[in-house]
């Protein structure tokens, strides 16, 4: 009952914060709701700090959001899920046009995910669930579609897995926001986490650009390729999750911070201008 209890605050909190966001800051729906989530969190903590009525506020808050396993939640729970509906509307034609560059940018674990059955198949064989999910959506995106569906049933699918995609993404972000509860903040740990901001833009541009180059060679080198790839490896969910996955500790706590810091400058300063830096490269093209 209490998981139940959960899910529904979140959903209501959604649901809430999306009208919000839709009626008056009007950002993307995700950026919109992780950001009133923050400005939420923000209000908690100072009611806290106004007395009795406030501290038993804030704590019944503290209470409902600690018992949420951040990392388990979205790993085993809401992963596999996203992965596959993002993963249904790829054009594998379309990905075929660029089959070097992925194929180098991509790793070994695509292989040997095409022989597994499920996220958790794969997890018991020790290789990766979230790529073997993303196969099967690419294949039943694919050749599942053109083979095996009606126009009617494609439409049906695609409406239920946009549905479940959208639902499960709002409730992500409500709750990347409200982790910010359960943080604990410091003024070193969160300046650490600005200096790791384009510490971990230039490890994506290395990351990108490197295997680029190499592929480039006798050829003319994609500067705007490289920017947007570089601008729009955005970090979210998974890196908060992997962080509170961390045995407790006071580096734990640090990480913690410097992770949230990366995640909230990447979703909210990145996110929010990547369109501008696609339609900038696409007017110089």
């Amino acid at each position: 009952m209490e998981l139940f209890n959960i899910i529904a605050v979140l959903t209501t909190l959604s649901a809430l914060f999306g009208y919000l966001n839709h009626r008056y800051i009007k950002l993307p729906t995700t950026i919109g709701l992780m950001l009133i989530s923050i400005l939420m969190s923000l209000v908690m903590v100072i009611l806290g700090h106004l007395g009795h009525i406030g501290y038993g506020i804030e704590k019944q808050w503290l209470g409902m959001i600690r018992n949420i396993d951040f990392n388990k939640t979205l790993m085993v729970g809401m992963l596999s899920f996203l992965l596959f509906a993002g993963a249904l509307h790829v054009d594998l034609h379309e990905l075929l046009k660029q089959k070097w560059q992925i194929g180098v940018l991509a790793t070994i674990g695509v292989i040997l995910s095409l022989v597994t059955a499920s996220y958790a198949f794969s997890t018991v064989i020790h290789t990766s669930g979230p790529i073997a999910i993303v196969v099967a959506g690419l294949f039943i995106g694919n050749h599942g579609r053109q083979f095996a569906m009606s126009k009617k049933t494609r439409e049906n699918l695609d409406m239920f897995w946009e549905l479940i995609d959208e639902i499960l993404n709002a409730l992500l972000f409500v709750l990347i926001g409200l982790e910010l509860l359960v943080i604990t903040l410091n003024v070193s740990s969160v300046l650490a986490g600005v200096v790791a901001i384009p510490v971990v833009l230039c490890a994506r541009l290395l990351s990108v650009g490197v295997p680029q180059l190499l592929m480039s060679m006798g050829k003319k080198f994609d500067f705007k390729f490289l920017r947007i790839m570089t601008w729009g490896g955005l970090r979210g969910g998974i890196s908060v999750a992997l962080a509170l996955s961390l045995p407790a500790g006071f580096e734990r706590d640090s990480i913690i911070t410097m992770t949230y810091t990366v995640v909230v400058f990447s979703i909210m300063v990145q996110g929010l201008t990547i369109k501008y830096l696609i339609g900038h490269s696409a007017e110089v093209l």
